[in-house]
């Protein structure tokens, strides 16, 4: 994420003035009060690193962090608050469009409007998980971090992130499993229809946190994935995220999470740009859609139904 410090440099070099020779400030203080450049932006693609970066042609500056990412909407410069920014994907060669404050991208263009700006409320993962999620297992250890508890890992869970009844705690981190045999790459893919189908016939029937329960795990298991793998391992990065979104998109298609958390997945489906694959949240979004206005599933989906959801994601994983 780009630093307060890189912002103000990189509005410093527009305006003609070195850093170096300036009076050392205040950044964080100073920040909202500053200019901020946000046009002449196009997000370009590295084959090689399989990563996005940016480039400014105007600024002659280019970084491999994003310029319109926040930690949150309070840190959000003023000059940038509640607005839409067009942005050139030289990758897909159209704009999309980015809001800071609502940490959301799109490519068709939104409707400008303060008011309906201002009226959409951000659910933020980390605001649940401080809540609901077990951070403390057994007398001796102290609390985890939510920050830690909301990343990505490459080994399967000990205990369930939610609090729950202890009989189903077996079945979270059966749950669990079956995401990271999944989403490792090792298992055939003729598996994956009949793996998923398992994972949905046993949500159908359990109690409503089970089902926030493995939701919670999915959007965690894609959380910070590529700080977790050396460069060399990108790849193995790209195809964890879209295997999971292969499992969200069709858990999203079948069942609902409960009424209290369903704003907190729908925000962080619409807002998430964890994948060089933009269908995949797109899709996802429209299935979990169709699912809030039809109600769950009664009965389990059919082998073909579920392929039928694979079948884009599984040409794009395997170029």
């Amino acid at each position: 994420m780009t630093s307060v410090a890189e912002r103000l440099d990189i509005a410093d070099r527009l305006r003609g003035i070195s850093l170096a020779n300036s009076r050392r400030v205040d950044v964080e203080a100073d920040a909202p009060d500053r200019a901020v450049v946000t046009d002449g932006w196009i997000r370009k693609w590295d084959q090689q690193k399989g990563e996005y970066f940016w480039e400014n042609p105007k600024m002659s500056v280019i970084t491999h962090e994003n310029p319109f990412l926040f930690e949150s909407p309070s840190t959000v410069p003023s000059a940038m608050a509640n607005q839409w920014f067009k942005v050139f994907d030289e990758k897909e060669q159209k704009n999309y469009y980015v809001n800071p404050t609502l940490s959301k991208e799109q490519w068709n263009k939104p409707v400008e409007s303060a008011e309906t700006v201002q009226l959409v409320k951000a659910h933020y993962m980390e605001e649940y998980a401080v809540e609901h999620f077990n951070r403390k297992h057994g007398w001796l250890h102290g609390e985890e971090s939510v920050e830690s508890l909301l990343a990505h890992s490459d080994k399967p869970l000990k205990y369930p992130l939610l609090k729950m009844d202890s009989e189903l705690e077996r079945c979270a981190l059966l749950l669990n499993k079956e995401i990271h045999e999944y989403t490792d790459g090792k298992k055939k893919r003729e598996d994956s229809a009949e793996r998923i189908r398992r994972m949905i016939a046993l949500l159908l029937l359990s109690p409503a946190v089970l089902v926030d329960e493995c939701y919670c795990q999915l959007m965690k298991h894609m959380t910070k994935c590529h700080t977790q793998y050396v460069q060399s391992a990108k790849y193995k990065c790209r195809l964890v995220i879209d295997r999971t979104w292969e499992i969200l998109s069709i858990l999203s298609a079948s069942v609902l999470p409960s009424a209290e958390f369903t704003p907190y997945v729908e925000f962080f489906i619409q807002n998430s740009n964890n994948t060089v694959n933009t269908e995949l949240p797109q899709r996802c979004y429209s299935l979990f859609t169709e699912c809030k206005i039809v109600g769950s599933r009664v009965e389990v989906p059919s082998l073909e139904e579920i392929r039928a959801i694979l079948v884009p994601t599984r040409r794009d994983c395997d170029e």
